[in-house]
């Protein structure tokens, strides 16, 4: 599914893990993150239409997830 304005991630951490967005060249793209305790919403109003990967670092690992902005 495509986003449009904003994803939200529920967290299941103690820990606050880095959040990071980058486009198709690599180039690391520069998102506002409201977080709360337990969940992160990413606001993509600013961003083009296009793939981009959502990086979570935390301590011990890092994911990767890809989604498409409409």
């Amino acid at each position: 599914n495509p986003a449009g304005r904003q994803i939200t991630l529920e967290l299941n951490t103690d820990n606050m893990p880095s959040i990071s967005v980058v486009d198709g060249s690599g180039k690391r793209i520069h998102v506002p993150v409201l977080r709360s305790d337990k969940s992160a919403v990413l606001t993509l109003e600013g961003l083009a239409p296009g793939m981009y990967i959502l990086q979570v670092k935390s301590k011990t690992t890092i994911e990767n997830y890809r989604f498409v902005k409409q």
